[in-house]
């Protein structure tokens, strides 16, 4: 015959797995939509960045256009000043803008 108290017992342990698996799981939820949610800013974030940095490649590219077509593409009409610093231009901006390119 099944004692009461061991039957209580066992129902009482039974029911205390199952509120420590119903835990586990609620916890288990959380952190996977917590995940989530920060997959989903991540991913957010790096559109946004992604559209930065091709709006910046955009108007490097304009500045240059800009500047080497500038004297009808002729540098040798300007004066010293203004070729060094086109050339500084070219050589601190331009070219970094390139490279970074091509490696991405």
């Amino acid at each position: 015959m099944n004692d009461p108290l061991i039957v209580e017992a066992q129902l009482a342990a039974r029911d205390a797995e199952i509120y420590r698996l119903r835990k586990y799981n609620e916890t288990k939820s959380i952190m996977l939509q917590a995940e989530v949610n920060a997959n989903i800013g991540l991913r957010a974030e790096n559109t946004r960045l992604t559209a930065e940095i091709a709006a910046r490649l955009y108007a490097m590219e304009l500045a240059w256009g800009l500047i080497a077509n500038s004297y009808g593409g002729d540098w040798q009409l300007a004066n010293d000043d203004w070729k060094q610093a086109a050339v500084r231009w070219r050589d601190e901006h331009w070219h970094p803008a390139l490279q970074d390119k091509a490696d991405g």
